[in-house]
């Protein structure tokens, strides 16, 4: 699997320039079947979409093996976030990063927030990607928050439980060599119910 920088996708807009933030930071994307930025599911069930990204390296060895916040409700209603199933995707996440072989993701309030801004931002959208409205990534997100070492972002959509969208994201190599990376050691997660069509975010540091 080899990665290459990230791009956007036809039709997301570019990355604006920032000033006074020093050199920029390399961003990397799985590329598979030769597709970069995106990951391109077979096992996924139709309508469900998963997509990672996380800089580019490094990657620690497993063992063994600003568009405007949306407004948004606390429920788990249509149109609304879903405060459970965040809570359970971190435990499904915790449960493949522990099997691994790797010590248990610390949840981080500030990780928490970009999670479920972007999982809200994506559903009021209807769109699957990395990208907010006015370009910035999942870095820039969480440093918004005053998270200032994130290390990767997974996403996905139409899964209707946390189960299955860690199974899907499990069943990508791409997917899986990002979730289950030791190095990893904080999470935030985000779920958001778009008119019965949920969209997921997970969201790691390394603090």
């Amino acid at each position: 699997m080899s990665t290459s920088p990230t791009a956007p996708p036809p039709g997301e807009p570019r990355r604006r320039a920032r000033a006074g933030r020093g050199p920029a930071r390399r961003r990397g994307t799985a590329v598979l079947a030769g597709l970069a930025c995106a990951a391109a599911l077979g096992t996924a069930p139709a309508g469900a979409d998963t997509w990672p990204t996380a800089p580019e390296p490094p990657v620690a060895p497993q063992r063994p093996g600003t568009a405007p916040e949306p407004p948004w409700s606390t429920g788990g209603t249509q149109g609304g976030s879903g405060s459970s199933h965040a809570q359970s995707l971190v435990s499904e996440v915790n449960a493949a990063h522990t099997g691994a072989g790797c010590a248990r993701l610390r949840e981080d309030d500030r990780l928490t927030d970009a999670a479920r801004k972007h999982a809200a931002d994506m559903g009021r959208r209807d769109r699957l990607t990395h990208a907010s409205a006015n370009g910035d990534r999942g870095d820039d997100r969480a440093e918004a928050e005053g998270y200032r070492h994130w290390s990767g972002e997974l996403i996905a959509r139409g899964q209707s439980t946390a189960a299955e969208a860690v199974r899907d994201w499990r069943n990508s190599s791409s997917h899986r060599r990002i979730m289950l990376d030791c190095g990893h050691t904080e999470i935030g997660a985000g779920a958001y119910d778009a008119s019965g069509r949920i969209y997921w975010t997970v969201v790691l540091g390394r603090g």
